[in-house]
């Protein structure tokens, strides 16, 4: 008889997405058409900018002709497309077209990384913290997780103990907004040269930090390519989250990390679609400019949302350099804050327990409704109960 992978034992019962969909489902079962207003999981509204996808269109047709017909590509990713990442977003850095390996998005690569360590290798892990970090760890069959508390006291930056092999890192964080400093960021690279650890981290949302002095890519940081590799993501960026496009950089300076991600990219992928390519070459060339305008957009709902709840006393952490809002719910826990929010008012959050402990009352607030929606969504935070000054206690 076969057997079970033992791994998927140490797995939550539910991912945190899956049992709010159960809930939201249940809640439309029972209150027929109410509006639902979603700040819950980051996911784009924004339509595509037509520049792009009149291109893409055009792209399309060409591959119905024997001239501009193309199968498999390279695995590593368009070269092109190498080049114009490494212009838009490693300009003040010293990466290569060549480190970047495209891919179908940031959390699939973060599952191929992961089999590039030994799976007993010690592995920190920021609390809170995005799902994916802790449950693909556990499902590679580590058993040795460090989970480095981040919270207001400490400006939600990791407290470091033992001697980790591997280190997660996301900045601008999910979920709680914070984006980290330059100061902060060199503490990391000591501590990981330090103790011996790679660091894989996640930058997804740099494309939202407005600060010039808030660095977008670890790779600004001496020291770095010694010890860290990068993902990042057109999801957020340019409103990818349907087409599947991400990339990784990993430095030729990290010894047998740099041929073996190479070797395990060509064995276990085929290469991200052609389609997908061709959409983040027009994205980051003729259509860039209309790309931002969604980023603007997003971080304006992001703010009025701030502006609006700090009015009204509440407590919240956030929204300066991402699409999202950490918002302290008092002394409830942080799923009875999500089912006050969805039965009383109709609006979906993102229960901050299922981030980690350290996310225990903290819900996350996303930024990524459409504009048009602003004004019912502020409406619908100003009317809640739940962020009334009398009923909620606003201290930590």
């Amino acid at each position: 008889m076969f057997e079970r992978n033992q791994h998927f034992a140490q797995l939550p019962n539910s991912y945190l997405f899956k049992r709010i969909s159960e809930k939201v489902h249940a809640f439309r079962n029972t209150h027929g058409d109410a509006y639902l207003i979603n700040l819950g999981i980051g996911d784009t509204t924004i339509p595509l900018p037509q520049s792009l996808t009149e291109q893409l269109a055009r792209f399309c047709t060409s591959l119905s002709t024997k001239e501009g017909y193309a199968g498999y590509q390279n695995e590593q990713g368009s070269y092109r497309l190498r080049e114009k990442i490494t212009s838009r977003f490693y300009a003040n850095t010293p990466v290569d077209p060549s480190e970047v390996f495209i891919s179908d998005g940031t959390k699939c690569d973060i599952g191929r990384l992961q089999l590039l360590c030994a799976h007993l290798t010690p592995v920190l892990i920021q609390n809170p913290t995005y799902p994916v970090y802790r449950d693909g760890t556990l499902l590679h069959g580590s058993q040795q997780i460090i989970y480095g508390s981040c919270t207001p006291q400490n400006n939600f930056f990791p407290v470091f103990e033992g001697t980790p092999k591997l280190i997660y890192l996301c900045s601008p964080n999910n979920p709680t907004g914070h984006a980290f400093s330059r100061d902060q960021l060199t503490q990391l690279i000591e501590y990981a040269q330090d103790v011996g650890a790679l660091i894989l981290f996640d930058a997804a949302y740099s494309s939202y930090i407005g600060d010039s002095s808030t660095p977008k890519s670890i790779f600004e940081i001496e020291g770095s390519r010694q010890c860290a590799i990068e993902v990042n993501s057109f999801s957020k960026s340019f409103g990818f989250t349907g087409i599947r496009l991400g990339w990784t950089v990993v430095p030729r300076e990290l010894e047998f990390f740099y041929p073996d991600f190479s070797r395990l990219h060509g064995t276990l992928f085929n290469g991200a679609s052609l389609l997908a390519q061709k959409a983040g070459e027009i994205a980051l060339d003729e259509a860039y400019e209309e790309s931002k305008n969604a980023i603007r957009a997003y971080k304006e709902n992001t703010l009025c949302m701030r502006n609006a709840l700090l009015e009204q006393g509440v407590r919240l952490y956030g929204g300066d350099s991402a699409p999202y809002l950490w918002v302290h719910v008092g002394n409830m826990t942080s799923w009875e804050a999500f089912d006050i929010l969805l039965e009383e008012s109709g609006i979906v959050c993102t229960p901050g327990s299922g981030f980690g402990s350290a996310g225990e009352h903290f819900i996350r607030l996303s930024g990524f409704f459409h504009p048009d929606e602003r004004e019912r969504v502020l409406h619908a935070l100003k009317e809640c109960r739940l962020f009334q000054q009398e009923a909620l206690p606003h201290t930590l």
